[in-house]
């Protein structure tokens, strides 16, 4: 019904996004995280079918659901949905039975490729065009005069952000990096007290692979290679003091 009522009031604008979550964030909070795959598989079948206004009857891994239909009519029977995913068993569910896919911040572009590899697996199996599903991206970007300031601003957004240890080992083994940082990473609380991430944690070059930082010449050069790798939709994650240095860049090159 949430879903239904932002598609009316934005004009059919609406584009949902979900995903498994992170598990060992869901560990902390005491929730089981089981069935991830077949929840996601249920939640989408279920949901389209409740946008088109059908009467839902369903028996399936997580859901029990006996004749139930929203008691509004949703304006858009085919709302796109996204899902977010990382590993490949998760990419090619969204290949599968998604619109599109949300691929995570700290990604690099080695990474999207491998990615595309199992979006099309999941693409195929169900019989689509690869190319219909929609890929997009967090990006995380830092700009500054100096490169040395803005790979410093991001550094701990890009640590933060690789590491969950569901995927963070996963993402530095696919770009061709140490898989270690991420056990140095590990040994430092990177979300609670706010510790500066240092250069030996995750250095200059690590940064440099899984963000767009830099001077701005350096953050379009690499904005144009997660272009190239095939994302079609970035999604620019500023950190730091960059926003308003990000945001005069984008118009004055718009």
């Amino acid at each position: 019904m949430t879903f239904a009522t932002l598609d009316e009031i934005s004009a059919g604008r609406l584009v949902i996004g979900m995903g498994p979550g992170v598990r060992s964030k869901y560990i902390r909070m005491g929730i089981k995280a089981e069935k991830r795959l077949s929840t996601l598989r249920d939640t989408v079948h279920v949901l389209r079918r409740l946008l088109k206004h059908e009467s839902v009857t369903i028996r399936g891994a997580t859901f029990q659901m006996q004749s139930v239909r929203l008691d509004l009519t949703p304006v858009r029977e085919n709302v796109p949905i996204y899902l977010a995913a990382v590993g490949p068993k998760m990419l090619q569910l969204a290949g599968e039975i998604a619109d599109g896919v949300l691929l995570t911040a700290a990604s690099s572009p080695a990474y999207v490729r491998k990615a595309l590899e199992n979006i099309r697996i999941g693409a195929e199996k169900s019989g689509k065009d690869p190319s219909s599903v929609d890929v997009a991206c967090y990006v995380i970007c830092s700009l500054s005069d100096s490169s040395q300031e803005a790979l410093e601003a991001a550094r701990a957004a890009v640590a933060s952000n690789i590491a969950p240890a569901e995927y963070g080992r996963l993402i530095l083994e696919e770009t061709g990096l140490d898989p270690a940082v991420f056990d140095r990473i590990t040994r430092v609380d990177t979300n609670e007290t706010g510790v500066k991430i240092s250069p030996q944690v995750v250095s200059d070059d690590v940064v440099d692979a899984l963000s767009a930082s830099g001077t701005t010449a350096r953050f379009r050069e690499r904005l144009d290679e997660y272009v190239s790798s095939g994302v079609a939709l970035p999604i620019l994650y500023p950190v730091g003091s960059c926003f308003d240095n990000l945001i005069g860049y984008l118009r004055q090159s718009a």
